[in-house]
C-alpha cells in the first residue's frame, strides 16, 4: 500500500513545521485501526504509525504515544543508509 503524495514529506514539510510527533502519531494510529491494517497489510497499528512518521521524518525519538485509555509502544525508527 502506498499513501497518496499529499503525505509526502515535500507536502508535509509546507504545510507545518512545527508538528507535535506524539500527535501525529495518535492520527496515524487512529487511521490504522480504521483501515485495519492488521488484517489486510498484516501491521500493528503502531507499526503504521512507525512508518508513516519515518516517511515524514518526524517523531524519531518516541517510543510510546497515548490513544485513548492506552499507550502504544512504537518500534525504534527504520534505520537509513547515507
Amino acid at each position: 500500500m502506498t499513501c497518496s503524495n499529499r503525505w509526502s514529506k515535500g507536502w508535509w514539510s509546507a504545510i507545518d513545521r512545527r508538528a507535535e510527533p506524539q500527535q501525529v502519531a495518535r492520527y496515524f494510529i487512529r487511521w490504522g485501526r480504521q483501515l485495519r491494517v492488521k488484517s489486510t497489510m498484516g501491521l500493528k497499528a503502531s507499526e503504521f504509525a512507525r512508518q508513516q512518521l519515518d516517511r515524514l521524518e518526524l517523531g524519531q525519538e518516541l517510543e510510546r504515544a497515548p490513544y485513548g485509555t492506552v499507550t502504544y509502544c512504537l518500534p525504534p525508527p527504520a534505520t537509513t543508509a547515507t
